[in-house]
């Protein structure tokens, strides 16, 4: 699925992220460790250094899983190194919390997985701070330097969980705005669906009763497209309702809303819109889709439609407006297609006694 794909993206963008942050922090331990005249341990990270270089490349290869045993190893491993050869104190150990974040961001992990790292990890997390409180540490450093190297480490895992977390808003953000976009889109046309449709109705039947604006909606239908299906096959009837929307939003205007009604037919809602501007409007969607020339898989033809057009009436429910301009489209149909009809707008009757009363 789409989701599932960009997850898997950030997921590795993440990935990439914390792989450059570690080859900035072996750089920057290599010359540490030098100056501190601690040797080995600036050779052991120019072989992380190096380690990681190779990840980069995997990722760019998307050899996934070949990253994820090759940086598992490294990380594990210099971790443990580290923390045996200067102690508890140097903060090495944070670097095993960060790994945290980055198995449970994953998509694709089994939840039995995760579940197992997490525990692997808390497992050498607990087992080294055992170790380091019964034995001594291999080098000896001054406790100034160990502090640096701390307060440094610490910096580093806090640095990065905050950028992890930032992009995962960040992400989750995106991915709730693509499920609504989902959620109130037709996959074939791009129009809004239905339910959309009838959401947005509901809010313009609102502002109609509260300050009198009213609105129109225009139906359409495409003609003879059973008839489409089944002389040119399926694949050019979607192709028939692909392009018919692609023209309907073409013309329609900037405030105007239109949607895949169900089936070949559509609705367009034209807010702050009276009968006689709504008319124009399916007037240009008519003559649109009659002069454009629809070719698919070789053959070439033409499509139009019948419309119907109402305005909301006074006291009336949008069900009953929508139902008017139904009934126009039918008008539109059996009056010869290629067509559009308006449904007179629905006055308040007027009420007989008060009228009786004002006239005597």
């Amino acid at each position: 699925m789409k989701f599932e794909s960009q997850l898997e993206k950030h997921y590795w963008y993440l990935y990439r992220v914390g792989v450059l942050m570690s080859m900035l922090l072996h750089a920057s331990f290599i010359t540490w460790f030098k100056y501190l005249g601690a040797t080995p341990l600036a050779v052991g990270n120019i072989g992380s250094f190096i380690a990681y270089g190779l990840c980069l490349k995997l990722i760019s290869d998307k050899r996934y899983l070949s990253v994820i045993i090759l940086s598992s190893v490294e990380l594990i491993t210099h971790s443990v190194a580290a923390i045996m050869v200067l102690g508890w104190t140097a903060g090495f150990q944070y670097y095993l919390i960060m790994f945290i974040p980055i198995i449970f961001v994953s998509a694709r992990r089994a939840q039995w997985i995760k579940l197992a790292t997490l525990v692997g990890i808390f497992a050498i997390y607990s087992g080294m701070f055992i170790y380091t409180n019964n034995m001594p540490p291999l080098v000896t450093l001054y406790t100034s330097d160990l502090y640096m190297i701390h307060l440094f480490n610490m910096g580093v895992c806090f640095g990065f969980l905050a950028v992890a977390s930032q992009l995962y808003t960040e992400w989750a953000s995106e991915n709730e705005v693509d499920l609504q976009k989902l959620a109130n889109t037709d996959m074939l046309t791009g129009l809004l669906n239905r339910r959309k449709l009838i959401e947005l109705i509901s809010y313009e039947s609102g502002r109609y009763e509260r300050s009198y604006k009213a609105y129109c909606v225009i139906m359409a239908d495409i003609d003879n497209f059973k008839s489409i299906n089944d002389t040119y096959g399926h694949e050019t009837g979607d192709y028939v309702l692909a392009t018919t929307s692609h023209l309907i939003e073409q013309v329609v205007r900037k405030q105007d809303s239109a949607s895949r009604w169900g089936g070949e037919e559509f609705l367009v809602l034209c807010p702050e819109t009276d009968l006689e501007h709504a008319n124009m409007v399916a007037t240009r969607i008519l003559n649109q889709v009659n002069s454009h020339k629809f070719e698919h898989n070789g053959l070439s033809f033409t499509v139009t439609l019948s419309m119907g057009v109402a305005e909301i009436g006074d006291e009336e429910q949008s069900e009953k407006c929508i139902a008017r301009a139904d009934d126009a489209l039918y008008r539109a149909k059996h009056g010869g297609k290629n067509q559009v009809c308006v449904s007179a707008r629905q006055k308040k009757k007027p009420n007989l006694y008060l009228v009786q009363q004002t006239a005597e």
